[in-house]
């Protein structure tokens, strides 16, 4: 598989910004780069001998590298961790030959009590960075199956989805009024007040305005947005209303 990269200015909540991105799993600052993997060895070691502080617990991750994946993780780890062995405990969350799922990364927060680094070639180098925010699946999954009105036969757009179609539709904005014609259970407005939008949605079933009222009530309640300004509109005054309109029918 091969990466794209983006690269800007240092972010002041890396975590945030991930939030509002929906399909990016973890977002990883760039501490250091090296020209083998050899270096990258050393440079990983004297990195984490560096921050030590008590017990080293780390996840180690490669990418865009030729070769065998499996083999070259596998050394990397087996040689990374002897050589820190000598300044005290250490312990890796991989499997022996497996980059660490995000999930494992998010559960054991490694990015407060421990470290995950990632290796990436690029072009002729190898670049070096530490995790500084993953994805948070247990919020994705709160909002995605414990919302009170759920619709199969209408259709479930997953949170992630939906919060990808506001970042596209908002054009860079930081925030906009969305209207969705079609709101079903109401997903993109509720990813759309999340996200510190306005929203405007209409639905010609009664039971899809109903649910997604319920689920705009629930998510205001459980994530502790204020959306006490809620109001009907008229069917003639919606055009002046919306920035971009954004539905998933």
């Amino acid at each position: 598989m091969q990466y794209k990269f983006l690269s800007w200015q240092k972010v002041k909540d890396p975590q945030k910004l991930l939030d509002r991105l929906g399909g990016t799993i973890k977002i990883a600052e760039v501490f250091d780069e090296a020209g083998n993997l050899k270096e990258v060895e050393s440079k990983i070691i004297s990195y984490l001998d560096s921050i030590r502080d008590g017990k080293i617990i780390f996840g180690l991750n490669v990418y865009n590298i030729e070769g065998s994946i499996k083999n070259i993780l596998k050394k990397l780890l087996k040689n990374v961790k002897n050589g820190l062995r000598v300044g005290g405990k250490v312990r890796f969350l991989n499997k022996p030959d497996q980059n660490l799922r995000s999930v494992v990364v998010f559960e054991e927060r490694l990015t407060e009590k421990g470290t995950d680094l990632c290796v990436v070639k690029d072009g002729g180098r190898f670049l070096l960075a530490k995790t500084v925010a993953v994805q948070n699946f247990k919020k994705y999954s709160i909002r995605d199956y414990d919302r009170p009105a759920r619709d199969a036969k209408s259709g479930m757009l997953p949170p992630k989805l939906a919060q990808i179609m506001i970042n596209l539709a908002c054009s860079g904005r930081e925030k906009c009024t969305i209207y969705d014609p079609f709101c079903g259970s109401g997903t993109i407005l509720m990813e759309g007040v999340l996200m510190e939008n306005k929203v405007i949605g209409s639905d010609i079933s009664e039971k899809a305005v109903l649910d997604s009222q319920k689920n705009l009530e629930w998510i205001s309640k459980r994530f502790e947005i204020d959306l006490s300004s809620i109001s009907p509109l008229k069917y003639t005054e919606v055009n002046s209303q919306y920035d971009c309109m954004e539905t998933s029918s």
